[in-house]
């Protein structure tokens, strides 16, 4: 799937694609809805990555390639968000590579994209595109999701991340 991902790297700013998900925190039995949560190996750490470890607050996770030019577009913004003068209190970033040696390729890779947000290698289910984050897989890099503090897909992005929508929506999630 890494090589139809490859080849899926492309497209410019569109517009965000909305999660079909419920807009309260309950489902309509009054049962608190399900909320994500994977393990991955975090690159550069000694332990796993735990994906609720980030509850509490909003969370930008992005699925990319290392050779994903369309990629490389949203680093700076990414790594801004989380570092630096514009950064968004309580606002968390993970990547996920979707490269078959990622956790041999990322750690040289965020040194020279001065990322400092937590890299983690994709499991073999991502590498084929399939994510808990959509029932459908990916098929465009970079694909963003939108999470809130509980766990939950608000807004799912494919392409380019739009700055300005974005900023918004994040802000809107906290």
């Amino acid at each position: 799937m890494s090589a139809v991902l490859l080849c899926a790297c492309g497209g410019g700013a569109r517009e965000p694609e909305r999660a079909s998900l419920p807009t309260s925190s309950r489902a309509a039995s009054g049962t608190p809805l399900e909320s994500i949560d994977f393990i991955l190996p975090q690159v550069g750490a000694l332990a796993p990555f735990r994906f609720s470890s980030l509850r509490g607050g909003p969370v930008l996770v992005q699925f990319f390639t290392v050779g994903c030019v369309v990629c490389e577009l949203d680093y700076p913004f990414l790594q801004s968000l989380v570092v630096g003068e514009h950064a968004i209190a309580g606002l968390r970033v993970v990547g996920i590579g979707l490269d078959p040696k990622a956790a041999k390729l990322l750690p040289a890779f965020a040194e020279v994209h001065g990322l400092t947000y937590p890299m983690l290698a994709g499991d073999e289910p991502m590498l084929r595109g399939v994510t808990p984050f959509a029932p459908t897989p990916i098929t465009t890099l970079p694909m963003t999701y939108l999470v809130d503090g509980l766990g939950r897909v608000v807004e799912r992005f494919s392409g380019t991340l739009p700055v300005a929508y974005m900023r918004q929506r994040v802000m809107a999630t906290r």
